[in-house]
């Protein structure tokens, strides 16, 4: 879970927090009229409609020094945390690591132009079931792969026959999720453009890439599939977003089996760059939320499903939030993690209490 830096031509620029939900079941949120008239909790937020939200989490510093660390991933074997930055791979992270006093586990090399045009800063990163670290940045049509026991990366160039697509993020198509091209095992890519393109990589075999089919492309009323951020649910649906949105626009979207995309109902305005999904299909979003032509509130937001609604959670200030920022759930759904590039940290975040 998983994105690399991106070259936006958006006029809005998402600035946004992330946070640990104990338990893997969901979360517990105070009643809606509370959060809007602002009873929840003292420390509150502005909704962007002069109505109070209640701040509801909060972080806690899990890994510093991360040298801009912009992409997560969990090692599928052990459950053990890795990060990316312009050094190279650092993993396994425990708590309270230090990474600039951490022997990069391998990927030292990715200054090399064999891989990345140029130097990058920002990438994307997805460990697959063999134990592969696959790296992308935005910048360039190759990918890198480091071997399971590290060591230095290896270019891929699987993709310039697929569109010669740029990787925005990545994610591992889990089991149960099976299409006429969509696969468990696979490494979905995906680039938000126009109409944003989506391939899949046979990781686990030949390594091929395939074009993964927007159905609606052939329709009457074609619909643009997003392709910002990728990830699986805890309910086992694949969802994206865009990166900027309107207010007219919904900007998260479920996708089906066959690629085909579903918008979800009362995200109008809504936009984020990184995301997870609970398994009541609730998401805890590092995201935006037009509220009017001139204003928008940013920060985390909550999209309850049963509600179909998005409600404001909590902010954090701009100059510590940047669109590279990765978020992912762990396996058994207890542990968020988010990385915070701006601030050179990996944070954990914890529901507070409710009073």
């Amino acid at each position: 879970m998983i994105r690399p830096s991106r070259i936006l031509s958006y006029a809005r620029v998402l600035l946004l927090a992330a946070l640990v939900i104990p338990g893997c079941d969901g979360f517990t949120l105070p009643p809606i009229d509370d959060i809007l008239n602002g009873n929840a909790n003292e420390n509150q937020n502005d909704n962007g409609n002069g109505e109070p939200t209640a701040d509801r989490v909060e972080l806690s510093i899990y890994a510093t020094n991360t040298n801009g660390a912009s992409a997560l991933a969990v090692r599928p074997s052990d459950g053990a945390l890795f990060a990316v930055n312009s050094d190279g791979l650092f993993g396994p992270i425990g708590e309270n690591a230090d990474l600039s006093a951490m022997t990069p586990f391998g990927a030292t090399n990715l200054a090399d132009p064999d891989l990345f045009d140029e130097p990058q800063s920002s990438f994307a990163l997805a460990i697959t079931e063999d134990g592969t670290f696959w790296i992308a940045s935005q910048c360039c049509v190759t990918m890198a792969l480091v071997a399971p026991e590290g060591g230095d990366a290896v270019p891929f160039q699987g993709l310039f026959g697929a569109s010669e697509i740029k990787p925005e993020t990545l994610a591992i198509v889990p089991e149960g999720f099976v299409g006429p091209q969509i696969q468990p095992g696979q490494i979905l890519v995906g680039q938000e453009t126009t109409f944003s393109r989506l391939v899949a990589i046979n990781a686990q075999s030949d390594r091929s890439v395939l074009d993964i089919e927007n159905p609606t492309l052939a329709t009457e009323t074609p619909l643009n599939r997003e392709a910002h951020f990728l990830v699986f649910g805890q309910d086992g649906n694949l969802y994206s977003s865009q990166g900027a949105t309107g207010l007219t626009e919904f900007g998260l979207q479920r996708i089906g089996p066959d690629g085909t995309p579903t918008q979800l109902p009362g995200a109008l305005g809504a936009a984020a760059d990184c995301f997870i999904v609970l398994e009541s299909g609730d998401m805890i979003l590092r995201g935006a939320l037009q509220t009017s032509p001139t204003s928008s509130t940013r920060g985390i937001l909550l999209y309850l499903a049963a509600e179909e609604e998005i409600v404001v959670g909590t902010s954090l200030p701009a100059e510590e939030i940047d669109e590279a920022d990765d978020m992912l759930l762990t396996a058994d759904g207890s542990t968020i993690f988010l990385s915070l590039t701006k601030r050179d940290e990996i944070v954990r975040v914890r529901q507070m209490e409710q009073e």
